[in-house]
């Protein structure tokens, strides 16, 4: 079916420039609209069309979807649409030159969504791997760090308390004094010593009188 109003929506078939990965040159291919930013009200700035590759070359039957040119006159010839070759074009870089029939464009649309489903099945898979892949480093993380901080506790060698030798005050040389003075009064000492004084004389005395 033609498009001759030119605007570019899902299922419009386009030409664009696009360099060609089997004969090492840029051509000019047919593509079909998957996706229109325009559209999307959360996409306001940009105005991009992603397109699926259509080609003739058949060599990703697992992936594409065949394109009849009997329903597509558009088209030069019968050609496969790959359902996961995805490319964006800005809109001034396009040019439309129909739109598929719509048996054709659902099928493309289911085997997209099957493709899309193994990616998203496997992205999820991934996903959860990373995740589980954290989760064992932060446990091994924090298991290595009470282990180290328990054997940190087991080789810590015990504190030897080692007391400094205090030299003694002028309050302490006071204090033996005075313990040395009321165990010894002087008064006592000089009390003694006049006795054996007195003793003595009173025996010159003695010696004299006889």
């Amino acid at each position: 079916m033609e498009n001759k109003n030119n605007v570019v929506y899902p299922g419009t078939v386009f030409l664009a420039k696009h360099y060609d990965q089997f004969t090492k040159q840029a051509k000019i291919h047919p593509f079909v609209c998957v996706y229109n930013q325009a559209f999307d009200p959360e996409l306001n700035t940009e105005s991009n069309i992603i397109g699926l590759l259509i080609t003739s070359n058949n060599k990703q039957a697992v992936r594409q979807i065949e394109v009849s040119k009997g329903k597509n006159s558009f088209l030069d010839k019968d050609s496969f649409a790959y359902c996961d070759n995805i490319y964006s074009f800005p809109l001034k870089d396009i040019k439309p030159i129909g739109t598929l029939d719509s048996e054709t464009f659902y099928q493309i649309v289911q085997k997209r969504q099957l493709l899309l489903r193994a990616e998203n099945d496997q992205c999820v898979k991934a996903l959860m791997n990373m995740k589980s892949f954290e989760s064992k480093k932060i446990v091994e993380k924090k298991a290595k760090y009470h282990l180290e901080k328990v054997k940190k506790q087991l080789v810590k060698p015990e504190k030897v308390e080692v007391r400094k030798a205090v030299e003694p005050s002028a309050l302490d040389y006071f204090e033996t004094f005075d313990s040395s003075v009321r165990q010894n009064p002087p008064y006592l000492k000089k009390k003694a010593k006049s006795k054996r004084v007195s003793k003595k004389q009173n025996e010159k005395r003695q010696s004299l009188s006889h």
